[in-house]
């Protein structure tokens, strides 16, 4: 599956959320990669002066990356507080149960704690503590209804980003489908009529397909076949009568001989050969 996101797109709406809100805000891919943010000079002094050191940066990807983790494990919102105390959201952008993205906000207070304890949880930065202090004190502080109130805006923008086609799924090539519906029925009859039929195009386009990836559709069905049967050996006692026919080869002989051919060894030389390189 290929996610195309429109980065223009993205940015002028997190720019409209961050200067109603004030809040700092950012959409990430599926693999937590940077797309688009909005930051806060005001509001993100402390953190820029925490980032500003190499352990704090350290302190703070890991936490956006815990963060994220858990939003994409649950597949809902999730909020926390950072390693410096201010509290981070992060809503997943999803549609028909496919993830997209996310979106995350926050880097800012909802309480504020005695500069004793924040002194605590930056212990081991390299930062002056009256510059400290004076960033943490210049800090804006939201209410919690504030904040609650921004995630449930931030939950309707990833509908609007959904419907507004910022982000699209694109389907994939013919090779790619093709490639998914062998794996997924490796012990079928497979062939070139078989393929054509399921996907309703003709000989030439599938063979173009296939030689823009550099094989042809019968080699790689094989291949797969082989690879497949190498696994079943490995990891199984299945006689290879059985294998063959659950990689979709009913001719046991021709199995046997086709193994040989591009292997060089029979399944059952593989199979000890394998075991045999495992006791040394």
């Amino acid at each position: 599956m290929q996610i195309r996101y429109n980065v223009e797109k993205l940015e002028k709406i997190i720019r409209d959320f961050h200067m109603l809100t004030g809040i700092s805000i950012a959409v990430r891919d599926t693999e937590f990669r940077l797309l688009a943010e909005s930051k806060s000079q005001e509001l993100n002094f402390f953190c820029n002066l925490i980032q500003s050191t190499h352990a704090g940066m350290a302190r703070c990807l890991a936490s956006d990356g815990a963060l994220l983790c858990r939003c994409k494990e649950c597949g809902h919102a999730v909020t926390h507080l950072c390693h410096a105390g201010l509290t981070d959201t992060v809503v997943p952008i999803v549609s028909e149960d496919t993830l997209l993205g996310f979106i995350l906000f926050g880097q800012v207070g909802d309480r504020k704690e005695d500069f004793s304890e924040i002194r605590r949880r930056l212990m081991g930065l390299d930062i002056e503590e009256g510059i400290l202090r004076r960033a943490y004190e210049e800090l804006t502080f939201f209410d919690r209804s504030k904040i609650e109130s921004a995630a449930e805006v931030v939950s309707m923008l990833t509908k609007y980003i959904w419907l507004e086609n910022t982000i699209r799924i694109l389907p994939d090539s013919l090779f790619e489908q093709a490639r998914a519906y062998i794996a997924a029925h490796l012990h079928e009859p497979l062939g070139l009529s078989v393929l054509c039929h399921h996907f309703n195009v003709s000989k030439n386009t599938l063979y173009k397909a296939f030689a823009e990836a550099g094989c042809t559709v019968i080699a790689y069905i094989t291949n797969l076949r082989l690879a497949e049967a190498e696994r079943l050996l490995r990891e199984t006692e299945r006689p290879v009568y059985e294998i063959c026919e659950q990689v979709g080869i009913d001719n046991y002989h021709y199995f046997c001989r086709l193994f040989k051919k591009k292997r060089g060894t029979t399944p059952l030389g593989y199979r000890r050969g394998f075991r045999d390189s495992n006791r040394l």
